[in-house]
């Protein structure tokens, strides 16, 4: 046994630890934690926000009330920050109206509250009773927006009853803490506070229905109509951000749990198994020790009709938008607020004035949403939106929700009823056979042996390369990795994301820019047409499985009568031809014609040969990947001798005129096989850009594959072949400035990827090695994107490292003095924490070779 520097006792067994030294004060507050943890960090707060209320009114009427609630000392400590608050201006000069001060005083004395000490506690208990409490909740009104009375002042209603349950709550959170018990120090307080609250209840009601005010609490279910309207949005824009708020969307409308799960969730805790994404919910509201769903996680499923709503597309996108996430112990959603900001997000667009109307249309308006409406409407959906949905407790049970009585006790969650739920909740055709339709998948069963074996090799080979290195040997995050990028593949391949921006962010992976292996071999089936290689079909209830046998049916029916009709048709026409029907020559004129036809193509073909120049042949799929840097400017030399372009062709045999057509289209050949074309924007700049373009909106991950790969299918060339001396960016806004930034980032990046060997030394790119890179480097540009404090301290919890855009990769690498920044921006102090660089020589002109290649 030995002792560590942490004072803990270690063996080799698998004993505990028993702790050899400590401090009192610590083990202490290691207790108050475990004590704390009762409760969640959220209900806490709002526990302590209502008190503060109360303490609050109590203070401000200090002759009837302050001095029966509060004690001296608390009365003290409020007065001195209430000083504090006075002395507070606005901009313009005037008295300032907030209590910051106040208010977080009054929280600092409720965390500080002991049993063991009485003077710790701000509150005399024994002192409340009903009706100074019946007093303060008589006071909690609002004001019933765009209406007033006949006198022209506003009116004000009750608040529900949730408001005055969180206030009774808070009461008895309050005495649980102080160690109080309830009915031994307040005789009858608490029974009067239930009756009070039955009779708010009932009178708010009546207000509201005289008022014409809506009587139902909490936000309204979102219709699926503006769920998938809503989806599109966040689907098709440009900015990154959306493209995290669009996976949190989806996800927690499939999910039907609370935010809180769906911001929390592990990327360790989500597999594919079957055709699902299966995700471990770990602990819940209603389940603070995380058993009730051990072995039982819930079931995601594909949506191949529609990729805007569809689960494997979501969690797609946010993959190979952020690769980073592939390694594992990494939640999806990085950083903190997550809650308040997809929140923000989905309040801007539903009352934005470009999308108010329509959603109003749908169902929703902006009052009536809120986080929560997106899980309500999953359930909603789930359970209503068709007439034979699956049963309510499995429902309630993929919610989280407790049953009633007895029912919870004896109906728990089970795999099949949680997979009918979750095809139901993708949004599916309840009503069709594409129910019952897999997920997109490779399929190589037609082939056998050696050949089938290999293809399956090669796409998972082709995959992983293009992973972060670390990620590759994690074996359940690579199925789901697979199974996302067939998805991606079947809906790019339907024409599915051409909807999608131009500058969307997915647009600037690797996974987007390079074709896909096989990709005519990814599809759907059905069970009438499953193979070998189609994952077991689970979640469909019986009546589906009976229309998928009518389906077959049917098509064995109309194949049938396909076959019947061509049979006759086959044998008519022989036994017409055979007896010469029409006349003698009517057999010979198709035998002459047949013979025509074939000798006419056959002409053809050597005529396409002939002047081509060379023979044809099968395409290599490297001819497409493997290329030069100088292929950007000139792959073909266009000042060719005639006679050399008309290689392989009799000229004594043609005419002047036919010989000109022959060179003019061997030019037009030569051209079309350029790897990039030039064109002449508005402005009269000549640049490979295409009209309109402009820089996407992308983080590191996305400058990287675009400074070495660019899109040829859009005839963007590598970024890295652009600066600000060719002017090819001289007609975009901030061009210059924004490449040549690009620029210094991408040159500390080489200086990183060749101290971790990760810079190929062909200098020929590719997927893979763009990944290789990525992984690679990440390590050591992560330090400098973590959040720093207002007082220097680093947290990486609150840091969304890898959702950063270039450009605030930029700002924050010349604010830890990675490099100076530009002459409006002075360079920061190095922080401590930066890891130290090596001092080069400045280049006078760009950060560019002659070729293009990065020095």
């Amino acid at each position: 046994m030995s002792t560590t520097n942490n004072n803990v006792a270690a063996d080799n067994t698998d004993g505990p630890l028993f702790i050899l030294e400590a401090d009192d004060a610590a083990l202490d507050q290691d207790t108050r934690n475990v004590m704390n943890s009762r409760i969640t960090d959220g209900t806490r707060d709002g526990y302590e926000r209502c008190l503060v209320k109360v303490m609050l009114w109590a203070f401000d009427d200090m002759e009837q009330y302050g001095d029966k609630i509060l004690t001296p000392s608390t009365v003290e400590k409020m007065k001195a920050a209430h000083l504090r608050d006075k002395e507070r201006r606005t901009q313009a000069g005037r008295p300032s109206k907030k209590r910051d001060y106040i208010r977080e005083e009054c929280k600092t004395m409720l965390k500080a509250i002991s049993k063991r000490d009485e003077s710790t506690i701000p509150i005399r208990l024994e002192n409340l009773n009903f009706d100074l409490i019946s007093r303060f909740l008589a006071t909690l009104k609002r004001v019933a927006r765009g209406m007033k009375d006949n006198n022209g002042r506003k009116v004000v209603v009750r608040l529900k009853l949730s408001s005055y349950e969180a206030y009774c709550s808070a009461l008895s959170h309050l005495f649980t803490e102080c160690g109080k018990d309830r009915e031994s120090t307040c005789p009858g307080f608490f029974g009067e506070l239930s009756k009070y609250k039955k009779g708010a209840r009932r009178l708010a009601a009546k207000e509201r229905r005289e008022l014409g005010l809506r009587i139902t609490e909490g936000k309204k279910p979102l219709p699926l109509k503006a769920y998938r309207r809503l989806a599109e949005i966040l689907f098709n824009s440009e900015k990154k951000e959306y493209v995290q708020a669009h996976t949190f969307l989806v996800l927690d409308w499939n999910m039907i749990s609370r935010s809180e799960s769906v911001i929390e969730s592990m990327i360790d805790l989500i597999s594919q198994s079957k055709d699902s994404i299966n995700i471990d919910l770990g602990k819940t509201k209603c389940d603070q020790e995380g058993l009730k769903y051990v072995d039982y996680p819930i079931h995601i499923y594909s949506n191949p009709q529609d990729a805007c709503i569809c689960p494997f597309m979501a969690v797609c996108r946010l993959l190979i938008c952020h690769p980073m996430i592939l390694n594992g112990r990494s939640p999806l959603f990085e950083g903190v607020s997550q809650y308040e900001r997809f929140h923000s997000i989905f309040k801007d667009i539903i009352s934005s004035d470009e999308y108010r109307d329509e959603f109003v249309n749908l169902g929703i308006t902006p009052e009536e949403f809120g986080t929560h409406s997106i899980r309500k409407g999953g359930a909603t959906h789930c359970a209503t939106g068709c007439t034979v949905g699956p049963p309510i407790s499995s429902i309630c049970l993929r919610a989280s929700w407790s049953l009633p009585g007895v029912l919870n006790r004896y109906i728990k969650i089970a795999d099949a009823g949680d997979e009918h739920v979750g095809k139901m909740v993708c949004g599916r055709d309840r009503m069709s056979v594409d129910f019952a339709e897999s997920q997109p998948y490779f399929d190589f069963s037609e082939f056998e042996g050696i050949e089938y074996v290999s293809r399956h090799a090669a796409v998972n080979a082709w995959i992983k390369a293009r992973m972060p290195v670390e990620a590759r040997s994690n074996e359940s995050v690579f199925s789901l990795f697979k199974a996302c990028i067939a998805s991606l593949t079947y809906h790019k391949k339907k024409g599915n994301l051409d909807s999608m921006h131009s500058n969307c962010p997915v647009r600037t992976s690797v996974f987007w820019i390079e074709d896909i292996p096989f990709a005519d071999s990814v599809t759907t089936k059905h069970p009438w047409n499953a193979t070998r290689d189609t994952p077991d079909l689970t979640g469909n209830p019986p009546d589906v499985n009976l229309l998928v046998e009518v389906k077959s049916l049917k098509d064995e029916i109309a194949q049938m009568k396909l076959d019947l009709k061509e049979s006759f048709k086959e044998i008519l026409v022989n036994e017409l031809d055979s007896r010469s029907v029409g006349g003698g020559n009517y057999a010979q004129s198709n035998i002459v014609m047949d013979k025509l036809d074939a000798l006419l193509e056959r002409a053809g073909k050597l005529c396409d040969e002939r002047t081509s120049g060379r023979a044809s042949r099968p395409f290599d799929d490297d001819d497409e990947e493997d290329y030069d840097d100088d292929d950007f400017m000139v792959e073909y030399a266009l000042d060719e001798e005639e006679d050399s372009m008309l290689e392989g062709v009799d000229t004594a045999a043609v005419t002047p005129l036919v010989k000109e057509a022959l060179v003019k289209k061997r030019r037009e050949d030569l051209l079309q096989q350029r790897n990039w074309k030039m064109g002449v924007s508005s402005e009269g700049i000549l640049t490979p850009l295409p009209p309109n373009f402009s820089f996407p909106k992308m983080n590191m991950n996305g400058l990287i594959t675009k400074w070495f790969l660019g899109d040829r299918k859009s005839n963007i060339p590598p970024l890295r072949f652009i600066n600000a001396n060719n002017n090819f960016v001289a007609h975009i806004k901030n061009g210059k400035k924004d490449i040549s930034k690009m620029g210094r980032v991408m040159e500390k990046v080489r200086h990183w990827a060749v101290a971790v060997d990760a810079w190929p030394s062909d200098g020929k790119w590719d997927g893979a090695k763009v990944a290789t890179l990525y992984s690679k480097v990440w390590p050591l540009l992560e330090p400098y994107l973590i959040t720093e404090g207002k007082h220097g301290e680093k947290s990486k919890a609150k840091s969304r490292r890898e959702q950063n855009s270039w450009r605030t990769c930029y700002n924050k690498m010349v604010s830890r003095g990675l490099f100076e920044g530009g002459k409006k921006r002075k360079a920061k102090k190095k922080t401590n924490d930066a890891p130290e660089e090596p001092q080069h020589k400045k280049r006078k002109k760009g950060h560019l070779g002659k070729k293009g290649h990065l020095v």
